[in-house]
């Protein structure tokens, strides 16, 4: 699923930092609760990563792994 991040956080300046920490955990938890994306199931992320997308001025984006 995609998520805008800033719709959770915010829109501030270290949203993309607090962005990344959310990831981090959800990384380490091994699923993205469905409270996040309006979903029916949780969904377990078997392994995978995540990746933030940044559209700003630039491009950019950031990749967690496990």
């Amino acid at each position: 699923p995609v998520i805008d991040y800033k719709k959770i956080t915010g829109n501030f300046a270290s949203a993309g930092a607090v962005a990344a920490a959310i990831c981090v955990h959800f990384v380490k938890s091994g699923f993205l609760p469905k409270a996040l994306f309006s979903g029916t199931t949780d969904i377990f992320l078997q392994n995978k990563g995540l990746l933030i997308l940044r559209f700003g001025k630039y491009i950019s984006s950031t990749k967690i792994v496990p």
